[in-house]
C-alpha cells in the first residue's frame, strides 16, 4: 500500500508524498528506505518547479494507469494488481505526431530498462510493456507496475 500511495500520488498529480507515520514489522526501514529512495532516482532530473503539467490522456485496458505530461516531458504509472504487466499496453493520446524516446522504470528495482523509440501517429502513442527473460541464470519479470518517463525526440 505504502509503495502504491507514492507512485500513484506522483503520477496523478498530488501536491505532496504520501507517507504512513505507522511503525511496525511489515513496515519498517527496509522497505521505506527503498521506496523512498527508487522514488527519489526517479523523479531527480524531473524539474516540477518548472514543467507546466497537465493530465495526460491515457488508457491501459484492464490495468490501472495515470500520468502527467509537459511539452518536454511525460511521466507515469502503470500497475496490474492481478498479475504482471508483461504484454500489457497503455496509450497516450494528444500528443505531436514524431518520434518518443521512452524509458520504462522497474519501481520495485530502482533500475531503468534500455530506452526504446516509438512513433506516435495521429496523436496516439502506444506503448507496450516487454516481457524479461532469464539472463545469467537468473529469472527476472516485469512485477506488477512501471513507472515511465517518454520525451519527444
Amino acid at each position: 500500500m505504502h509503495h502504491n500511495a507514492l507512485w500513484v500520488g506522483l503520477a496523478n498529480g498530488l501536491c505532496c508524498t504520501p507517507f504512513w507515520w505507522s511503525w511496525s514489522d511489515t513496515l519498517n526501514d527496509s522497505i521505506v528506505t527503498n521506496q523512498l529512495r527508487f522514488l527519489g532516482q526517479f523523479v531527480a532530473d524531473v524539474d516540477l518547479a518548472h514543467l507546466d503539467l497537465q493530465p495526460a490522456q491515457i488508457e491501459a485496458g484492464a490495468c490501472d494507469a495515470w500520468a502527467l505530461k509537459s511539452d518536454r516531458l511525460i511521466f507515469g504509472w502503470m500497475v496490474n494488481p492481478q498479475t504482471s504487466l508483461a504484454h500489457e499496453s497503455f496509450t497516450i493520446t494528444g500528443l505531436k505526431d514524431g518520434d518518443y524516446e521512452i524509458r520504462l522504470y522497474r519501481t520495485w528495482r530502482g533500475l531503468y530498462l534500455e530506452p526504446q523509440t516509438l512513433p506516435c501517429r495521429d496523436g496516439k502513442l502506444t506503448v507496450t510493456i516487454p516481457e524479461l527473460q532469464t539472463a545469467d541464470s537468473h529469472a527476472s519479470n516485469i512485477g506488477h507496475d512501471i513507472a515511465f518517463k517518454i520525451t519527444p525526440r
